[in-house]
């Protein structure tokens, strides 16, 4: 529609391309294009299914990501004209966490260490910890407990 209106634009222009109101007209198209396709996404589920008479939907939990910038902003913005009503909170969200190790439920890792918390403070030999873990070879154990 804009090519149309305004006729082809040279490369200059793409650099920069100012319309009307607009500083970036590429950047705002592809903004809205990324405000209806959350609108969408968010349509598809239950949220889209009438209920009464005065059409109101059934509740609906959403969970997005947006970018906290002026992008994220203009989605936002254009989410709450199109779905009036809706409520938005704050999500405690971290991608990417550093994850905690924990040893496998039922995994040598976790014998290993319900063995010696039953042993007294001081060295343990791997003979005692063979015996009360049942194991027919500590060449493994003794990898695992070498590895740092």
């Amino acid at each position: 529609m804009f090519c149309a209106l305004q006729g082809a634009q040279d490369d200059e222009w793409l650099q920069s391309p100012e319309w009307k109101q607009y500083k970036n007209v590429r950047k705002t198209m592809e903004q809205h294009q990324m405000s209806v396709s959350v609108i969408q996404a968010a349509n598809r589920i239950c949220c889209r299914q009438v209920i009464d008479a005065e059409g109101h939907c059934p509740p609906a939990d959403i969970f997005i990501v947006l970018p906290k910038d002026a992008l994220g902003g203009a989605v936002l913005d254009d989410i709450k004209a199109d779905m009036p009503g809706i409520k938005v909170t704050d999500w405690a969200f971290a991608l990417d966490t550093p994850k905690e190790k924990k040893p496998r439920i039922g995994s040598s890792h976790a014998r290993l260490i319900s063995c010696m918390e039953k042993q007294a403070p001081g060295p343990v030999s791997l003979t005692v910890i063979q015996r009360d873990l049942q194991l027919s070879s500590v060449k493994k154990l003794r990898e695992m407990l070498n590895d740092s």
